[in-house]
């Protein structure tokens, strides 16, 4: 089954809005994720290469204030976290 979320409705959500998007996301899968980490550690790696940082370093600026939240760290951000969830469905199955 494929299901979509618009970027742009994405961006207008509240944080837990974001996360029960992204919760319902992963839950229309329900299986193995095939080939999906491989192209989000794609995009995170376009990212980092970009910006010339790595993400644990973009999370760390975030969180201390010296790095601006923009548009495109948004979607980074959604990445890494569409990412991490992706990892621990497949360290279940």
């Amino acid at each position: 089954m494929r299901k979509t979320l618009r970027l742009t409705a994405f961006s207008e959500m509240g944080p837990a809005e974001r996360d029960r998007a992204l919760t319902d996301l992963m839950e229309a899968t329900r299986t193995v994720p095939n080939g999906e980490i491989v192209e989000l550690d794609a995009r995170i790696h376009g990212y980092e290469i970009r910006h010339g940082i790595k993400s644990a370093a973009l999370l760390s600026g975030l969180a201390a204030g010296s790095i601006a939240e923009t548009h495109e760290i948004c979607v980074w951000l959604a990445d890494l976290k569409l990412r991490d969830r992706l990892g621990r469905l497949a360290s279940r199955a």
